[in-house]
């Protein structure tokens, strides 16, 4: 609406006082004596509705005279103007102030005029309704779950119509649309929204998930291991199968711990340093907008087992028999037992307690023991002496002795044995008057390690004989002379026999 300077004119001691209907257009008025009547006026000729962020012309529908004009365009701007020229203005409105919707704006308008006592004006103004742009909005949570129903909250503005693309080729002109989705994956959701001053893109992305399966990979083929052991557990939950959070056993450092300070519960790689024996739990957990699983992991650590086998001193070939035995630390743990007996029989045994194994053969021989556990193998062994017996070789005896006879020494190999029997003195010397007449065996002993052998022989030993013999005395010139003795039959021996 074009409105043109009305004023009251009113004399109060001989001035012209001139008020304005819109007093934020007010001006001085024109000393009608001296200046003259002028009407002043703009117009948009374009109607009484116009679009934010678009140029609006104004005519200047003035009388003639005005020296030059002042146009307030209402948000402060000002335009001042020396000529009769059309004049434009945009108006922006901000985003921030866009909802508040439509606004009306008064333009105001002054002609100025220079006269000889100064200068005065008239004023008017032009009301129009400004017309805002629409501004696209809508909120959505940021995850939603497949094959469920998505409300999509539109909160745009000034729009006359909206056009939706929901990313997945499916669309929609609805104000509040909903919407499925059966495939999980990240969308990009755009809201288009229209009206006669412009149109507005708000774009916003939605991530739509199944149901959530955490799933781990261990580093380990067995949820058993041993004292010292090093576990790596992965999160390997598919995409879209929620957020994956660790549930950790209580913090202990002296039982188990993370080998790097940069682990915590939402790594997606963790590595646990296992110290003490237990049983210990961790839990995945995996939550999406569908729902929450949890996998639940049970590492069982154990101390390996050991054992130790007992030792023997040296058996002998005759009786090459050892008893093996084996002290064993967690025994329980152990899964299998594999006994090698080197040169022995039996040569193996799968038994903790495999009993008697005779050894056929003198010399070293190696017996092993295996043990198997979840923690892996583990091999002691010792060593067994079996000793052959000593090979005896006696020396050649005399086939008769009297029991006048001198005492005989005695030798035999190996050196270092015993000689056993009725007139052995001093070990190795035979004495005949001790053993007497007779036949007598006599023993020799001997040992090497721990086997012991004997050989025998025998000796004669007869009575000497009781003899007499009749004294002779010859000179050295005499013829010889008969020997008499007794028993008969003897030999005599000796000088001039």
């Amino acid at each position: 609406m074009k409105t043109f300077g009305i004023r009251i004119i009113l004399l109060f001691g001989g001035l012209f006082i001139a008020i304005s209907s819109y007093s934020q257009c007010d001006c001085v008025p024109f000393p009608i004596a001296e200046c003259g009547q002028l009407n002043v006026g703009f117009s948009p000729g374009g109607g009484v509705e116009f679009c934010e962020n678009t140029e609006i012309t104004f005519t200047n529908t003035s009388a003639p005279g005005f020296d030059y004009f002042v146009v307030k365009w209402e948000n402060n701007a000002i335009d001042t103007v020396y000529n009769y020229n059309p004049i434009s203005h945009i108006y922006v409105v901000p985003d921030s102030t866009l909802c508040l919707g439509d606004r009306g704006i008064k333009v105001c308008f002054k002609g100025i005029k220079t006269c000889a006592n100064g200068s005065s004006c008239a004023s008017g103004s032009y009301d129009f309704t400004l017309r805002v742009r629409p501004l696209a909005m809508f909120d959505a949570n940021p995850q939603y779950c497949e094959d469920q129903a998505i409300f999509f909250d539109n909160t745009s503005c000034n729009g006359d119509s909206y056009f939706w693309n929901f990313g997945d080729g499916q669309t929609s002109t609805l104000e509040n649309p909903s919407h499925t989705y059966s495939t999980p994956g990240n969308y990009t959701v755009t809201l288009t929204t229209t009206n006669n001053c412009g149109t507005d893109v708000f774009s916003d992305v939605i991530q739509v998930v199944s149901d959530p399966v955490a799933q781990v990979q261990l580093s380990t083929n067995s949820t058993t291991v041993c004292l010292g052991d090093v576990v790596g557990f992965t999160n390997i939950t598919a995409p879209f199968g929620g957020v994956p959070i660790w549930q950790f056993p209580p913090v202990d450092s002296s039982q188990w711990m993370l080998t790097d300070t940069l682990m915590n519960q939402f790594s997606d790689f963790i590595e646990v340093l296992f110290m003490q024996e237990g049983t210990y739990t961790f839990r995945l957990r995996a939550s999406n907008a569908c729902s929450t699983d949890i996998e639940t992991i049970t590492i069982t650590v154990l101390t390996a087992p050991t054992a130790a086998v007992n030792g023997s001193p040296p058996l002998c070939i005759s009786n090459p028999q050892f008893d093996p035995s084996a002290t064993y630390t967690n025994q329980g743990e152990i899964n299998s037992y594999a006994w090698v007996f080197n040169g022995g029989t039996p040569g193996t045994s799968t038994v903790a307690d495999p009993g008697i194994v005779t050894f056929a053969t003198p010399g070293t021989h190696t017996v092993s023991l295996t043990i198997n556990s979840d923690c892996g193998d583990r091999t002691v062994s010792t060593v067994i002496q079996v000793d052959p017996l000593p090979v005896i070789q006696l020396p050649s005896l005399p086939a008769q002795l009297c029991t006048g006879s001198d005492p005989i020494i005695l030798s035999a190999l190996p050196a270092g044995g015993d000689w056993s029997g009725l007139g052995i003195v001093n070990d190795t010397v035979f004495d005949p008057a001790i053993a007497g007449a007779g036949t007598h065996q006599l023993t020799y002993t001997a040992m090497n390690g721990m086997c012991t052998a004997s050989e025998s022989a025998t000796i004669v030993v007869v009575n000497s004989a009781m003899v007499t013999a009749q004294d002779t005395q010859a000179c050295i010139f005499d013829s010889p002379v008969m020997l008499i003795a007794a028993p008969a039959g003897g030999v005599w021996s000796g000088d001039g026999v």
